[in-house]
């Protein structure tokens, strides 16, 4: 009787959260409106390392249309960072929405997890293979 019991709590507070949109997978913070090439939430990037992603950013979308953005976050709280990179990507809308040429490299601090995330259009130059290697190089900066 008391495992039915808790069931059925169980299923009432899923239903809450589903009518009233809560979510209980890590939210998606919104955009950055101003150094739209970096949003360092998890207090990683030095200032001078983030001075030169943001040059960079700009030259890559002044040259070539292409974004590339740096987001590091505290925690996924549960997602995974396939998901969670997917989704921020998505809803960001990170690069030409024609052209699909968007790149997302997101951090995660506590989980000490890392993705590149790249756009269909970019898919021919930024491969599997390159992008592991490129994630490869930076593990022991993440030690």
């Amino acid at each position: 009787m008391d495992r039915l019991k808790t069931l059925c709590q169980l299923v009432l507070v899923a239903v809450f959260f589903l009518v009233h949109g809560i979510s209980l997978a890590a939210d998606i913070p919104a955009p950055p409106k101003q150094e739209i090439y970096v949003a360092d939430f998890a207090g990683m990037v030095m200032s001078d390392d983030k001075k030169e992603i943001l040059e960079i950013g700009k030259d890559l979308d002044k040259r070539f249309g292409a974004q590339l953005v740096v987001v590091t976050i505290v925690s996924l709280d549960g997602d995974s960072i396939e998901e969670y990179s997917n989704k921020l990507f998505r809803r960001w809308g990170i690069g030409n929405k024609e052209k699909n040429n968007g790149v997302l490299l997101l951090v995660s601090k506590e989980d000490r997890k890392f993705r590149i995330e790249v756009g269909y259009g970019l898919e021919g130059a930024l491969t599997d293979g390159f992008t592991g290697e490129v994630l490869d190089d930076m593990t022991p900066y993440f030690k």
